[in-house]
């Protein structure tokens, strides 16, 4: 009766950590590569505050369907997506080319893809640009108390541009850390 008990506690412990504290998530596409890969298993933080930068995860607005992206900017600002470049408030978010082979595993074809540096917020991560798939342009404000997210494959990803703003109320958490990836554990994001 004793472990029975004990059994029942940890089980609630762990319900309660897992509705209110941290949650897991799969990665299922490429949209986020190359900080995420398909595969993946994902601890989402759902206590913290997202800041720009950060990768949050979030519901669709019919609540059927978890997405996982890049927070860019929230609230009150104006954001632009013009010939691959991100613009907040008018102020261009700084591309450093990198090169292709540090952030993409070897039998990955990467023709078309040229890779960047971007900083937003106090995060720095790499993007994947697809030379040969263009993306529509767009200009528009980002209403109070809703967030502009892109996924790291720019060509490659559903996110706000096609979407539009996630509002604060569907944010699920922060991804915080990577489970497991190429022998290690824990890799924080």
């Amino acid at each position: 009766m004793k472990n029975f008990l004990a059994f029942i506690l940890c089980c609630l412990i762990l319900i309660t950590i897992k509705i209110f504290c941290l949650d897991i998530v799969s990665i299922s596409s490429t949209s986020m590569s190359p900080s995420l890969w398909p595969g993946e298993w994902v601890i989402i933080n759902k206590l913290k505050k997202p800041d720009p930068g950060e990768i949050i995860t979030f519901y669709s607005k019919d609540y059927e369907q978890i997405y996982i992206k890049r927070l860019i900017t929230y609230g009150e600002s104006n954001i632009a997506y013009k010939d691959d470049q991100v613009f907040i408030d008018k102020k261009l978010i700084t591309q450093v080319k990198t090169q292709i082979q540090d952030v993409l595993p070897d039998d990955m074809n990467v023709r078309n893809f040229k890779a960047y540096k971007e900083k937003v917020g106090s995060r720095e991560f790499s993007i994947l640009i697809d030379e040969n798939k263009t993306v529509s342009n767009i200009d528009m404000k980002v209403e109070e108390n809703n967030f502009f997210v892109l996924g790291d494959n720019r060509n490659h990803s559903l996110d706000s541009r096609e979407f539009g703003m996630v509002s604060t109320e569907r944010i699920m958490g922060v991804a915080s850390w990577v489970i497991y990836r190429n022998g290690s554990f824990f890799i924080k994001l």
